[in-house]
């Protein structure tokens, strides 16, 4: 007889046919079935199987989410509100002058504690009173007031309170004149003094201040 292998684990099982006695079929049992192990320190896959990796993508979560677009639309009220409450410019028209800007000199004087007068012999002699303009100088001075245009961005008022001041409109030029005018003032410590820091000739002095006193300065 052929000797079995030492790891043959396999058995023969005789089993008897009830309905034919005379039938006997052998069946071969394998006791020991194959077990696959895992080996959980080790990450590689078995045979045919793709390893399973759980990707962590960067994202906004969905409360997240939920609270930021919460957020914005309350702030986007809160500056609606805030809109609705402040107050609303009053413009200047120049039609409701009658074809006098002595109310926007006095206005803007009033504020600067300029006399008025002053602005309008400085309006007179810079471009003959004149409204709305581009007229430049060979210096490079612009608009009715004829302002530098660094002067007038230290200087610059918005007078028609239309969120932007021009060194073309009148009205704002006319308020940032009275404005420069008024610091002038505080620096020189006179009318004369602070007209000269405006335009460095005495002469240029002299003229304004006849024409203010013709407007009863």
């Amino acid at each position: 007889a052929q000797a079995k292998p030492q790891n043959d684990t396999l058995k023969t099982k005789i089993v008897i046919n009830k309905k034919s006695p005379r039938a006997i079929t052998a069946k071969i049992k394998n006791e020991t079935a194959p077990k696959v192990v895992f080996n959980k320190k080790s990450v590689m896959p078995l045979k045919g199987q793709e390893p399973k990796i759980a990707k962590i993508v960067p994202g906004e979560s969905n409360s997240a989410r939920t609270t930021r677009l919460a957020q914005e639309v309350e702030a986007k009220k809160r500056a609606e509100l805030a809109r609705a409450a402040r107050p609303q410019p009053v413009r200047v028209v120049r039609a409701s002058w009658s074809g006098s800007f002595d109310p926007l000199y006095q206005a803007a004087g009033a504020r600067f504690g300029v006399p008025w007068q002053i602005l309008a012999a400085v309006h007179s002699v810079e471009s003959g009173q004149s409204g709305d303009t581009t007229r430049s100088s060979y210096a490079g001075a612009t608009g009715p007031m004829q302002f530098l245009p660094s002067t007038f961005r230290a200087y610059a008022i918005d007078g028609d309170g239309d969120g932007i001041a021009s060194i073309h409109s009148v009205v704002d030029s006319v308020y940032s004149a009275a404005n420069y005018i008024s610091a002038n003032l505080r620096t020189k410590g006179s009318i004369e003094g602070a007209l000269w820091q405006y335009n460095h000739s005495w002469s240029y002095v002299s003229k304004v201040l006849g024409i203010a006193r013709s407007f009863g300065y």
